[in-house]
Protein backbone atom coordinates (compact mmCIF):
# COMPACT_ATOMS: atom_id res chain seq x y z
CA UNK A 1 0.00 0.00 0.00
CA UNK A 2 2.63 2.34 1.13
CA UNK A 3 4.94 1.23 -1.99
CA UNK A 4 1.72 1.98 -4.54
CA UNK A 5 0.65 5.88 -2.42
CA UNK A 6 4.62 6.56 -3.13
CA UNK A 7 4.55 5.41 -6.56
CA UNK A 8 1.78 7.33 -7.43
CA UNK A 9 3.03 10.70 -5.23
CA UNK A 10 6.17 10.43 -7.96
CA UNK A 11 3.49 10.91 -10.75
CA UNK A 12 2.82 14.30 -9.50
CA UNK A 13 5.16 17.43 -10.63
CA UNK A 14 5.82 20.11 -8.35
CA UNK A 15 6.55 23.66 -10.43
CA UNK A 16 9.11 25.56 -8.55
CA UNK A 17 8.51 29.31 -9.80
CA UNK A 18 10.95 31.51 -9.11
CA UNK A 19 13.73 29.28 -8.35
CA UNK A 20 17.20 31.06 -7.84
CA UNK A 21 20.00 31.59 -10.17
CA UNK A 22 23.18 30.03 -8.38
CA UNK A 23 24.55 33.25 -7.59
CA UNK A 24 21.32 34.66 -5.78
CA UNK A 25 21.30 32.23 -2.73
CA UNK A 26 20.34 35.38 -0.19
CA UNK A 27 17.88 35.87 2.39
CA UNK A 28 14.69 33.65 1.20
CA UNK A 29 16.44 32.44 -1.82
CA UNK A 30 18.21 29.92 0.22
CA UNK A 31 14.69 28.62 1.77
CA UNK A 32 13.36 27.79 -1.40
CA UNK A 33 17.02 26.14 -2.76
CA UNK A 34 17.48 24.43 0.82
CA UNK A 35 13.90 23.04 0.10
CA UNK A 36 13.67 22.32 -3.05
CA UNK A 37 17.36 20.68 -2.65
CA UNK A 38 15.31 18.47 -0.16
CA UNK A 39 12.30 17.61 -2.72
CA UNK A 40 14.57 16.59 -5.45
CA UNK A 41 16.45 14.16 -2.94
CA UNK A 42 13.51 12.57 -1.43
CA UNK A 43 12.19 11.80 -5.37
CA UNK A 44 8.36 12.29 -3.71
CA UNK A 45 7.38 14.16 -6.56
CA UNK A 46 8.93 15.12 -10.32
CA UNK A 47 10.41 18.38 -9.67
CA UNK A 48 10.22 21.33 -12.58
CA UNK A 49 11.86 24.44 -11.88
CA UNK A 50 11.54 28.10 -13.19
CA UNK A 51 13.72 31.20 -12.56
CA UNK A 52 12.53 33.87 -13.52
CA UNK A 53 15.50 35.92 -12.29
CA UNK A 54 16.49 38.42 -15.17
CA UNK A 55 19.25 37.20 -16.95
CA UNK A 56 21.49 39.69 -19.15
CA UNK A 57 19.93 39.20 -22.42
CA UNK A 58 16.66 40.48 -21.41
CA UNK A 59 17.42 42.81 -18.89
CA UNK A 60 16.35 45.87 -20.27
CA UNK A 61 13.11 44.20 -20.86
CA UNK A 62 11.76 42.69 -18.16
CA UNK A 63 8.29 42.15 -19.04
CA UNK A 64 9.73 39.81 -21.88
CA UNK A 65 11.76 38.14 -19.04
CA UNK A 66 8.75 37.52 -16.74
CA UNK A 67 6.52 36.23 -19.55
CA UNK A 68 9.08 33.81 -20.67
CA UNK A 69 9.60 32.23 -17.14
CA UNK A 70 5.74 32.20 -16.83
CA UNK A 71 5.43 30.26 -20.13
CA UNK A 72 7.75 27.87 -19.49
CA UNK A 73 5.94 27.24 -16.27
CA UNK A 74 2.39 26.97 -17.75
CA UNK A 75 3.60 24.34 -20.10
CA UNK A 76 4.89 21.99 -17.39
CA UNK A 77 1.55 21.35 -16.63
CA UNK A 78 2.09 21.27 -13.00
CA UNK A 79 0.18 19.06 -10.41
CA UNK A 80 1.63 21.32 -7.59
CA UNK A 81 3.09 24.72 -8.61
CA UNK A 82 4.82 26.71 -5.44
CA UNK A 83 4.87 30.71 -6.05
CA UNK A 84 6.72 32.84 -4.10
CA UNK A 85 4.64 35.65 -2.44
CA UNK A 86 5.90 38.97 -3.95
CA UNK A 87 6.69 39.92 -7.79
CA UNK A 88 4.47 40.60 -10.99
CA UNK A 89 5.79 37.05 -12.16
CA UNK A 90 4.47 35.24 -9.43
CA UNK A 91 0.75 36.99 -10.01
CA UNK A 92 0.87 35.70 -13.62
CA UNK A 93 1.92 32.46 -12.75
CA UNK A 94 -1.08 32.32 -10.27
CA UNK A 95 -3.84 33.85 -12.65
CA UNK A 96 -2.84 31.85 -15.83
CA UNK A 97 -2.92 28.79 -13.96
CA UNK A 98 -6.30 29.36 -12.58
CA UNK A 99 -7.53 30.10 -16.04
CA UNK A 100 -5.85 27.45 -17.91
CA UNK A 101 -4.72 24.44 -15.61
CA UNK A 102 -7.64 24.92 -12.98
CA UNK A 103 -6.33 20.98 -11.69
CA UNK A 104 -3.46 22.59 -10.50
CA UNK A 105 -2.92 23.14 -6.92
CA UNK A 106 -0.89 26.25 -5.74
CA UNK A 107 1.06 26.52 -2.65
CA UNK A 108 2.10 30.25 -2.08
CA UNK A 109 5.54 30.64 -0.05
CA UNK A 110 4.81 33.44 2.87
CA UNK A 111 8.21 34.72 4.41
CA UNK A 112 6.68 38.17 6.04
CA UNK A 113 4.34 40.95 5.01
CA UNK A 114 6.12 43.78 3.20
CA UNK A 115 4.14 46.44 1.74
CA UNK A 116 5.66 47.03 -1.81
CA UNK A 117 5.80 51.36 -1.40
CA UNK A 118 8.87 50.20 0.53
CA UNK A 119 10.41 49.44 -3.31
CA UNK A 120 9.65 53.13 -3.76
CA UNK A 121 13.12 53.93 -2.12
CA UNK A 122 14.56 51.90 -4.68
CA UNK A 123 12.74 52.99 -7.76
CA UNK A 124 11.67 56.28 -7.13
CA UNK A 125 10.13 57.06 -10.45
CA UNK A 126 7.18 54.54 -10.26
CA UNK A 127 3.75 55.56 -9.54
CA UNK A 128 2.61 55.02 -5.99
CA UNK A 129 -0.46 53.36 -7.37
CA UNK A 130 0.77 50.63 -9.37
CA UNK A 131 2.42 49.30 -6.19
CA UNK A 132 -0.53 49.66 -4.26
CA UNK A 133 -2.23 47.43 -6.98
CA UNK A 134 0.31 44.82 -7.06
CA UNK A 135 0.19 44.58 -3.41
CA UNK A 136 -3.68 44.49 -3.20
CA UNK A 137 -3.60 41.31 -6.15
CA UNK A 138 -0.98 40.04 -4.06
CA UNK A 139 -3.01 39.57 -1.18
CA UNK A 140 -5.97 38.25 -3.05
CA UNK A 141 -3.51 35.43 -4.66
CA UNK A 142 -2.32 34.75 -0.95
CA UNK A 143 -6.63 34.09 -0.29
CA UNK A 144 -7.05 32.25 -3.63
CA UNK A 145 -4.12 29.99 -2.55
CA UNK A 146 -4.79 26.29 -2.04
CA UNK A 147 -2.23 26.23 0.94
CA UNK A 148 0.34 28.70 2.22
CA UNK A 149 3.63 28.19 3.55
CA UNK A 150 5.20 29.94 5.86
CA UNK A 151 8.48 30.35 8.07
CA UNK A 152 7.49 31.28 11.56
CA UNK A 153 4.46 31.69 14.13
CA UNK A 154 5.01 35.62 13.77
CA UNK A 155 4.86 34.88 10.10
CA UNK A 156 1.14 33.19 10.66
CA UNK A 157 0.53 36.41 12.73
CA UNK A 158 0.37 38.26 9.66
CA UNK A 159 -1.38 36.17 7.44
CA UNK A 160 -4.36 36.57 9.70
CA UNK A 161 -4.04 39.89 10.43
CA UNK A 162 -3.02 41.86 7.32
CA UNK A 163 -3.58 39.58 4.75
CA UNK A 164 -6.72 38.38 6.99
CA UNK A 165 -6.33 34.84 5.88
CA UNK A 166 -9.34 33.06 7.95
CA UNK A 167 -9.40 29.50 7.48
CA UNK A 168 -6.48 27.78 10.02
CA UNK A 169 -5.97 24.92 7.80
CA UNK A 170 -4.66 26.18 4.59
CA UNK A 171 -1.45 27.77 6.48
CA UNK A 172 1.06 25.52 7.37
CA UNK A 173 4.27 26.29 9.58
CA UNK A 174 7.11 24.56 7.85
CA UNK A 175 10.03 26.85 10.24
CA UNK A 176 13.26 27.34 8.75
CA UNK A 177 16.91 27.20 9.43
CA UNK A 178 20.09 29.06 8.97
CA UNK A 179 23.34 26.96 7.45
CA UNK A 180 25.74 26.97 10.58
CA UNK A 181 28.97 28.21 9.30
CA UNK A 182 30.57 28.21 13.10
CA UNK A 183 33.09 25.16 12.43
CA UNK A 184 34.32 26.68 8.67
CA UNK A 185 34.76 29.92 10.32
CA UNK A 186 38.46 30.31 10.91
CA UNK A 187 39.84 32.73 13.69
CA UNK A 188 41.83 34.61 10.91
CA UNK A 189 42.53 38.40 11.06
CA UNK A 190 39.65 40.90 10.91
CA UNK A 191 39.64 43.45 8.33
CA UNK A 192 36.17 43.85 8.29
CA UNK A 193 34.13 46.18 11.14
CA UNK A 194 30.79 46.01 10.16
CA UNK A 195 28.48 44.15 7.06
CA UNK A 196 25.12 43.98 6.34
CA UNK A 197 23.89 41.54 3.71
CA UNK A 198 20.26 42.24 2.45
CA UNK A 199 18.08 44.06 0.15
CA UNK A 200 18.77 47.68 0.34
CA UNK A 201 14.92 48.76 0.77
CA UNK A 202 14.46 46.53 3.59
CA UNK A 203 16.63 48.47 5.64
CA UNK A 204 15.50 51.20 7.91
CA UNK A 205 18.19 54.30 8.28
CA UNK A 206 21.31 52.40 7.39
CA UNK A 207 22.84 55.61 5.75
CA UNK A 208 22.25 57.72 8.97
CA UNK A 209 23.35 54.63 10.97
CA UNK A 210 26.19 54.71 9.14
CA UNK A 211 27.24 58.35 9.29
CA UNK A 212 27.11 58.27 12.83
CA UNK A 213 29.29 55.50 13.40
CA UNK A 214 31.85 56.91 11.12
CA UNK A 215 31.54 60.27 12.99
CA UNK A 216 32.73 58.67 16.13
CA UNK A 217 34.98 55.63 14.30
CA UNK A 218 36.07 57.36 11.38
CA UNK A 219 38.73 54.38 10.43
CA UNK A 220 35.68 52.62 10.48
CA UNK A 221 35.51 50.12 7.08
CA UNK A 222 31.62 48.64 6.29
CA UNK A 223 31.18 46.39 3.86
CA UNK A 224 27.55 45.34 2.36
CA UNK A 225 26.29 42.94 -0.01
CA UNK A 226 22.91 42.06 -1.71
CA UNK A 227 20.34 43.73 -4.31
CA UNK A 228 21.29 47.20 -4.97
CA UNK A 229 20.41 49.31 -7.94
CA UNK A 230 23.32 51.14 -9.76
CA UNK A 231 22.60 54.42 -8.87
CA UNK A 232 22.22 53.19 -4.68
CA UNK A 233 25.24 51.45 -4.89
CA UNK A 234 27.22 55.04 -6.28
CA UNK A 235 25.86 57.00 -3.91
CA UNK A 236 26.96 54.35 -0.92
CA UNK A 237 29.91 54.27 -2.08
CA UNK A 238 30.20 57.85 -1.81
CA UNK A 239 29.61 58.08 1.86
CA UNK A 240 31.74 55.51 2.51
CA UNK A 241 29.90 52.18 1.75
CA UNK A 242 31.73 49.56 0.23
CA UNK A 243 28.94 47.61 -1.15
CA UNK A 244 29.58 44.68 -3.32
CA UNK A 245 26.32 43.59 -5.11
CA UNK A 246 24.96 40.54 -4.80
CA UNK A 247 27.89 38.08 -4.48
CA UNK A 248 27.81 34.06 -4.32
CA UNK A 249 28.05 31.54 -1.48
CA UNK A 250 31.70 31.40 -1.63
CA UNK A 251 32.25 35.20 -1.36
CA UNK A 252 29.37 35.84 1.56
CA UNK A 253 31.06 33.28 3.29
CA UNK A 254 34.67 35.23 2.90
CA UNK A 255 32.83 38.25 4.02
CA UNK A 256 31.50 36.35 7.14
CA UNK A 257 35.26 34.80 7.66
CA UNK A 258 36.65 38.86 7.85
CA UNK A 259 33.70 40.51 9.69
CA UNK A 260 33.33 41.52 13.51
CA UNK A 261 29.72 42.94 13.64
CA UNK A 262 26.36 42.46 11.67
CA UNK A 263 24.14 45.52 11.29
CA UNK A 264 20.74 44.51 10.59
CA UNK A 265 18.32 47.32 10.76
CA UNK A 266 15.46 45.71 8.98
CA UNK A 267 11.78 45.94 9.64
CA UNK A 268 10.48 43.24 7.29
CA UNK A 269 11.43 39.43 8.50
CA UNK A 270 9.96 36.46 9.24
CA UNK A 271 12.87 34.55 9.99
CA UNK A 272 15.82 35.98 9.12
CA UNK A 273 18.08 33.95 8.12
CA UNK A 274 20.86 35.80 7.32
CA UNK A 275 20.71 37.00 11.46
CA UNK A 276 21.62 33.29 12.01
CA UNK A 277 24.12 32.91 9.58
CA UNK A 278 26.13 35.69 11.18
CA UNK A 279 25.57 34.65 14.33
CA UNK A 280 26.64 30.74 13.55
CA UNK A 281 30.01 33.13 11.93
CA UNK A 282 30.97 34.16 15.29
CA UNK A 283 29.93 37.71 14.60
CA UNK A 284 27.95 40.30 17.23
CA UNK A 285 24.69 41.16 15.69
CA UNK A 286 22.38 44.50 16.27
CA UNK A 287 19.21 44.43 14.68
CA UNK A 288 16.02 46.11 15.48
CA UNK A 289 13.73 44.10 18.25
CA UNK A 290 11.08 42.89 15.70
CA UNK A 291 8.32 39.93 16.05
CA UNK A 292 10.54 37.23 14.27
CA UNK A 293 13.55 37.88 16.49
CA UNK A 294 11.69 37.83 19.79
CA UNK A 295 10.19 34.54 18.57
CA UNK A 296 13.97 32.82 17.44
CA UNK A 297 15.35 34.22 21.01
CA UNK A 298 12.92 34.80 23.13
CA UNK A 299 15.61 35.34 25.82
CA UNK A 300 18.84 36.38 24.39
CA UNK A 301 21.03 33.88 25.09
CA UNK A 302 23.96 34.53 23.98
CA UNK A 303 25.64 38.00 24.63
CA UNK A 304 26.52 38.26 20.93
CA UNK A 305 22.95 39.20 19.83
CA UNK A 306 21.77 42.66 20.45
CA UNK A 307 18.08 43.45 19.90
CA UNK A 308 17.19 47.70 19.55
CA UNK A 309 13.88 49.27 20.05
CA UNK A 310 12.90 50.03 16.87
CA UNK A 311 13.72 53.89 15.63
CA UNK A 312 15.77 53.99 18.45
CA UNK A 313 19.19 54.97 15.86
CA UNK A 314 21.57 56.15 18.63
CA UNK A 315 21.17 53.41 20.62
CA UNK A 316 21.61 51.04 17.52
CA UNK A 317 24.48 53.11 17.00
CA UNK A 318 25.98 53.32 20.68
CA UNK A 319 25.40 49.26 20.74
CA UNK A 320 27.38 48.84 17.09
CA UNK A 321 30.68 50.75 18.53
CA UNK A 322 30.56 49.35 21.86
CA UNK A 323 30.14 45.49 20.23
CA UNK A 324 34.02 46.61 18.07
CA UNK A 325 35.16 46.29 21.66
CA UNK A 326 33.27 43.52 22.71
CA UNK A 327 34.58 41.30 19.93
CA UNK A 328 37.86 39.91 21.32
CA UNK A 329 36.01 39.09 24.65
CA UNK A 330 33.31 36.66 23.23
CA UNK A 331 33.29 32.98 24.73
CA UNK A 332 31.82 30.71 22.27
CA UNK A 333 32.84 27.69 24.45
CA UNK A 334 29.43 26.40 25.22
CA UNK A 335 27.85 27.90 22.49
CA UNK A 336 25.28 25.21 20.46
CA UNK A 337 23.35 25.90 17.19
CA UNK A 338 20.13 26.82 19.91
CA UNK A 339 21.88 29.82 20.99
CA UNK A 340 21.99 31.07 16.74
CA UNK A 341 18.08 30.22 16.47
CA UNK A 342 19.09 26.97 14.78
CA UNK A 343 15.77 25.01 15.89
CA UNK A 344 15.36 23.11 13.08
CA UNK A 345 17.79 21.01 10.30
CA UNK A 346 17.24 22.00 6.59
CA UNK A 347 15.84 18.30 6.36
CA UNK A 348 13.55 18.70 8.98
CA UNK A 349 12.10 21.82 7.01
CA UNK A 350 12.14 19.83 3.88
CA UNK A 351 10.67 16.99 5.48
CA UNK A 352 7.42 19.15 6.86
CA UNK A 353 7.03 21.06 3.26
CA UNK A 354 7.04 17.75 1.54
CA UNK A 355 4.09 16.79 4.33
CA UNK A 356 2.29 19.93 3.41
CA UNK A 357 2.24 19.33 -0.85
CA UNK A 358 1.14 15.67 0.21
CA UNK A 359 -1.61 16.79 1.70
CA UNK A 360 -2.12 19.89 -0.89
CA UNK A 361 -3.03 17.05 -2.94
CA UNK A 362 -5.72 15.22 -0.94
Amino acid sequence: MLLEILTRMKEHTVLIFGYPLAVQHLGGLVWIKKVVDYIEKSETFGVKKVSNCRQSTFYRVPFISDLLAVMRGLFSNPTVAILDTYGEAAIWMWLLLRLFRRGTKIVTVFHHYEPLLVRLKQCPRLNAKYYALVDVITKIMLRNSDKIITVSRSSMRELRTVVKIKPDEKIVVVGCSSTDYFSIISNQKKDIDFLCIGRLEKFTEIENIWKEIRKKKPASKFVMAGRCSSKDLMRLRRIGIDHQGIVSEKQKIDLFRRAKVFLFPSLFEGFGIAVGEALSAKMIVITWKIPAFEERFPCQPIANLRLIKVGNEELFVENALKAINDYDKLDYSQASTEDFGITKTWEEVGKHVVDALETSLI
